[in-house]
């Protein structure tokens, strides 16, 4: 963790300061392991979301398993859902 998450409390702004630090390293993520780029051009948070879920609903990694939290296996769907709020099942299109 670095020293500005340390030093903000756990309130709304904290909350969001994660969310954007998890969105912007499953961009990084996404485009290292895909090649899809969804940040490409000038997006908003909401264009950003509909990306991810497009990504993962068109490579089919929704279900796949992209790392451990808490010693247990984690999928990219229960990943964005933690650490970024964005429900897969919501419209990708």
């Amino acid at each position: 963790m670095n020293a500005v998450a340390k030093s903000l409390p756990m309130n709304a702004e904290r909350v969001r300061y994660d969310r954007e630090r998890a969105q912007a390293w499953l961009s990084g993520h996404l485009w290292r392991t895909t090649g899809v780029d969804v940040q490409a051009g000038v997006t908003t948070p909401a264009e950003r979301e509909v990306r991810i879920r497009r990504v993962l609903a068109d490579r089919g990694l929704a279900d796949q398993v992209m790392g451990r939290f808490n010693g247990r296996e984690e999928t990219y769907r229960q990943f964005v859902r933690r650490a970024i709020g964005i429900e897969l099942e919501a419209d990708a299109r």
